[in-house]
């Protein structure tokens, strides 16, 4: 598997930044911080925040961190060994996944460890049996499809929990792989409802897997941050059939009533109504006009020359090496990051930071309500340069059109927009 191996100089300042913001809004936010292992061209970067939901039809949803290796296969396992008795039933694990990538990125492949189920009515550190010991995917060959990861033997039950570690990821970018490893995380969600298991009746449950990707850097130096959210919701029995019950079969999930059903009550859909840009301001309306809510992280402004076939639903700007990036915190205020960035460097080690541009919680946006979210005042400033900002690309120009885009959970918003 290729692997770039020159040095990233980008991804340190971009660690750095978020170094700083971890500093300066301590006292306001709390998080999760993760970590890196390395510093090349094409590191993946991976938040995780937990949250908790009711068992409704609400999603549940818990961000973590993933980086991988490519397998040849869509998909490879080891199934863990499992001893078989009177009263145990099949369960089956399936898993799919509405990415949201920039243009370019065309296969993202993720590797995982330790996939277990927790019994319902036991205490959270145990009732543990795992099923899967590990395996591979890719994620993109999953949109608006279901692939059965695991079906196994298991003890008769309710079961409310399921978790895994994401080992490692690698993005494919215009033809290239771009992989990094990082330490192993685990991410736990809870099967909405719960799935019961029997020994008469044939059961599965469902695992929504979405990342986001996202390349902080340009085209020819790509560097990636990917964060992914995670729910997991009941099969119904009868959408299981033999063929689930394989490991590696797939299930076109566009005609399943069910399932469409779930993505419409617990899906977000952005929408800028409005948004005002000059060269020290920048206001958005932000509206989540979906099912489900959604957690606002990231706001970006790129050159629109800079930003071809950007700006629909679910697409990304192809590289934000010469974007404005801000930080959204709870209260709507847009942080922007090469200003902190600035004015951290030459007093904090980039190697010695372990956190990300998610490690903060962000702005909940729940099913119809809208947002501002503003940026008061201070000069914009465009891009990254050698090992630090220490010299802007550039700033906001009067009539120039820039792509601003929203990124959240599951859930992108663009807008072209000609600066006042």
């Amino acid at each position: 598997m290729p692997m770039n191996t020159k040095k990233s100089a980008a991804l340190a300042a971009t660690i750095a930044v978020a170094a700083a913001l971890a500093l300066i809004t301590a006292a306001m936010f709390s998080g999760i911080l993760p970590t890196t292992t390395s510093s090349q061209i094409g590191t993946v970067v991976l938040a995780t925040t937990s949250t908790s939901v009711a068992t409704t039809s609400q999603q549940s949803s818990t961000q973590a961190s993933t980086q991988s290796s490519k397998q040849s296969s869509t998909e490879s396992s080891t199934q863990s060994s499992t001893q078989i008795s009177s009263q145990q039933g099949t369960l089956s694990i399936l898993l799919t996944d509405p990415p949201t990538v920039p243009v370019g990125v065309t296969k993202v492949y993720i590797s995982y460890a330790n996939l277990a189920v927790h019994v319902s009515g036991v205490a959270n550190s145990s009732g543990w049996t795992t099923v899967q010991a590990s395996g591979s995917i890719e994620l993109l060959g999953t949109v608006n499809v279901s692939k059965t990861i695991s079906s196994v033997k298991i003890e008769a039950g309710t079961y409310n929990l399921i978790r895994f570690n994401v080992t490692a990821a690698e993005v494919t970018y215009y033809g290239q792989n771009y992989t990094a490893f990082v330490q192993t995380t685990e991410l736990t969600m809870p099967i909405v409802g719960g799935v019961g298991v029997t020994a008469s009746t044939p059961c599965a449950t469902i695992i929504d897997f979405s990342p986001t990707v996202i390349n902080t850097g340009t085209q020819s130096s790509p560097e990636f941050i990917i964060t992914s959210v995670a729910s997991a919701y009941p099969v119904p029995s009868t959408a299981v059939t033999v063929q689930q019950e394989q490991t590696g079969s797939q299930m076109n999930l566009s005609t399943m009533s069910w399932w469409q059903a779930i993505a419409s009550q617990t899906t977000a859909h952005l929408s800028i109504g409005s948004a005002a840009l000059n060269s020290t301001y920048l206001n958005l309306k932000v509206t989540n006009t979906g099912g489900g809510s959604t957690v606002l992280h990231l706001v970006t402004i790129t050159p629109v020359l800079n930003a071809t076939a950007a700006g629909s639903q679910g697409v990304l700007p192809t590289a934000l090496g010469q974007a404005a990036i801000f930080v959204v915190l709870s209260n709507g205020t847009l942080v922007q990051v090469q200003v902190f960035m600035n004015s951290m460097m030459g007093s904090t080690s980039a190697s010695a930071i372990s956190a990300s541009l998610f490690a903060q919680p962000g702005l909940k946006l729940p099913p119809g309500s809208t947002a501002s979210l503003t940026h008061p005042h201070g000069t914009i400033l465009l891009g990254f340069t050698g090992m630090a900002i220490e010299t802007p690309v550039g700033i906001i120009l009067k009539g120039h059109q820039y792509l601003v885009t929203v990124i959240g959970e599951q859930a992108s918003a663009s807008m072209i927009v000609t600066a006042s």
